[in-house]
């Protein structure tokens, strides 16, 4: 894909490259808006800032074109110190209200809005003394400032994404929005070896993808092979894994098959001893089952619970310590589902505590070994069409599902694979664990029922 072409009525400095002023005769992939100034992160002058009143003008304005995507880019903070002139947070607030409000009501019409929130990040013209900047950098997980880098990579992945990602926020903040302890004076949190967050990928990236034989599996191995990633392909079906294996080898990548069975305690240990000689960088974990309760036994919940969860902490713990004692960066994916972050329907409770409980896993992992440059994140599928757990519904219930989507349909095995290669990408180390929802803003925008209401009036343009 040939590079963004992103319109913005402001430029960064340094990131010229990027964007372009709007012209007509210039069609954008995306639209870029930015409220900023949050004077708690020592928000420059002149503040960029976005009204709400200029933002649905704007979107209503792309809605009456057929479509497209905005970006909102704001500095607005989740925390606020007690006692404080707050009016700037409140109006910042009131804008990220109306670009949630406006996705839910145009994600119908084609129009794809998501923001992005940013920490400390000196490009935007944050500037806050050092003895509050050494304060503020305690309490992340990533002790250190946003980049350039970092926000490029994260507008251009929602500029030129899954179309079925609207109404997300992707915090870029190290962790600042998590309530974490404050590090001690001995401590430290840096991500000493960290690559670059825009760079190219490193010549020696090996990415393992478990659940490899399954659709959204194949996708993914697709994608990064598309990337000039090598590959270790694990799954049950060794039949797909090698049909799949020989096809990435013929476009002159190296790849592995290691055959492994994460439902059985001491499998993820087994898949990692069988790559001892094999430099893994990334781990994609798209091993997983759905099961619907109750189980016929015990036996069988723990199986899921192994398959969804166990298996997936035991193996990311091996990989991100090998890679801390070697002093490598490295980053983990979990392919996690929607259901770890809402309810969905009945008879889901053991296949989304299974899921919680991985996406849970996941965030702590990213705390615990970002400063050591190690990545973890997890993408939240909703419904995802194509595939074995789709065709195991009847229509009746995917029809009703699919009526409660804004955008009017399921997300497909490609876009849960944008997801996951953004997540692999150290562009995404900022997020600090936070999950990315793929939904069609099932549960980013959680929309009301589709009952009509007569008296409810629409926006006006």
């Amino acid at each position: 894909m040939s590079g963004p072409r992103i319109a913005t009525d402001w430029v960064p400095e340094g990131m010229e490259e990027l964007f372009f002023l709007p012209d007509p005769m210039v069609p954008a992939q995306a639209t870029c808006y930015w409220d900023l100034g949050n004077q708690h992160l020592g928000g420059g002058s002149p503040r960029h800032r976005t009204s709400p009143s200029t933002l649905r003008a704007r979107a209503l304005r792309l809605a009456d074109h057929g479509g497209g995507r905005l970006v909102l880019i704001s500095d607005a903070i989740e925390h606020l110190p007690p006692g404080e002139d707050n009016s700037d947070a409140e109006e910042q607030e009131a804008t990220l209200l109306e670009a949630r409000r406006l996705a839910s009501y145009l994600a119908p019409r084609g129009v794809r809005i998501n923001i992005c929130r940013v920490g400390y990040c000196p490009a935007l013209g944050h500037r806050l003394p050092e003895a509050e900047l050494r304060h503020l950098r305690s309490f992340l997980a990533i002790r250190r400032d946003v980049t350039r880098d970092d926000l490029a990579a994260t507008i251009r992945f929602l500029a030129q994404g899954p179309e079925n990602l609207v109404g997300e926020t992707l915090t870029l903040d190290g962790g600042l929005s998590w309530p974490l302890v404050r590090a001690g004076s001995g401590s430290s949190r840096t991500a000493v070896f960290e690559p670059e967050p825009g760079g190219p990928r490193q010549e020696d990236e090996t990415v393992l993808v478990t659940g490899a034989s399954s659709k959204i599996g194949r996708a993914i191995v697709e994608r990064l092979a598309d990337q000039g990633c090598s590959l270790v392909l694990s799954g049950r079906s060794e039949d797909n894994l090698t049909e799949l294996a020989g096809a990435v080898r013929e476009r002159g990548l190296p790849c592995r098959i290691v055959p492994a069975d994460l439902s059985q305690p001491g499998g993820a240990e087994q898949l990692w001893a069988e790559l001892a000689a094999t430099p893994v960088t990334g781990v994609v974990y798209g091993a997983g089952a759905l099961q619907l309760d109750p189980p016929s036994s015990a036996h069988e919940r723990q199986q899921l619970f192994q398959l969804n969860h166990l298996s997936w902490a035991t193996l990311a713990e091996l990989a991100a310590e090998s890679w801390r004692a070697a002093e490598r960066p490295g980053a983990l994916v979990a392919l996690g589902s929607l259901s770890a972050d809402t309810v969905a329907g009945p008879r889901l409770a053991s296949y989304a505590a299974s899921k919680a409980a991985m996406v849970q896993q996941t965030s702590y992992l990213a705390v615990t070994y970002g400063r050591y440059g190690i990545r973890a994140g997890a993408v939240l599928p909703g419904g995802v069409a194509d595939t074995t757990m789709a065709r195991e519904q009847h229509d009746s219930y995917l029809e009703a599902a699919v009526e409660r989507v804004p955008t009017g349909r399921f997300s497909t095995p490609d876009e849960v694979a944008a997801v996951v290669s953004y997540l692999l990408r150290p562009g995404s180390a900022m997020l600090a664990g936070r999950p990315v929802r793929l939904c069609g803003g099932v549960s980013t925008l959680r929309p009301a029922p589709p009952v009509p209401l007569p008296h409810v009036k629409e926006y006006a343009s």
